[in-house]
């Protein structure tokens, strides 16, 4: 669903903007998600939720990536896959130590922490071309 709503959003709101914001708002959503404690429907809005705008930032990152250089967009191409594959991986490795040691609550807080570092990078060093 996000991936087919993210064009009409970058149309819009800009491509930076829905990118950051996205990340922002399925941070929050997941930790609401993992976190509060909720009865089943407000859990699987939030689940929705978070799982809309991570579809929205995938289709809207991948093109914000290209745009940063455009002498050298191969290069940018194979580099943004393999910090997605590292990322995967350190997320897989970090996701599970927090789930082992601190349940669903530190899944949840962990996930949400990361995705405020990712809009704190989006919003102050990626350049809007």
């Amino acid at each position: 669903m996000g991936l087919l709503v993210s064009n009409r959003l970058v149309e819009k709101l800009g491509l930076k903007r829905v990118v950051y914001l996205s990340t922002l708002v399925s941070a929050i959503a997941y930790l609401v998600y993992f976190g509060a404690g909720l009865s089943l429907v407000p859990s699987v809005v939030f689940s929705l939720i978070g799982a809309v705008l991570t579809g929205v930032r995938l289709a809207s990152s991948g093109a914000l990536g290209l745009l940063q250089e455009k002498t050298y967009r191969g290069s940018m191409m194979s580099l943004s896959t393999a910090a997605q594959s590292l990322g995967g991986m350190l997320g897989a490795l970090i996701g599970g130590f927090a789930l082992s040691k601190f349940g669903y609550f530190g899944l949840g807080f962990v996930t949400s922490v990361l995705g405020i570092i990712a809009f704190v990078i989006y919003v102050f060093w990626v350049k809007n071309k």
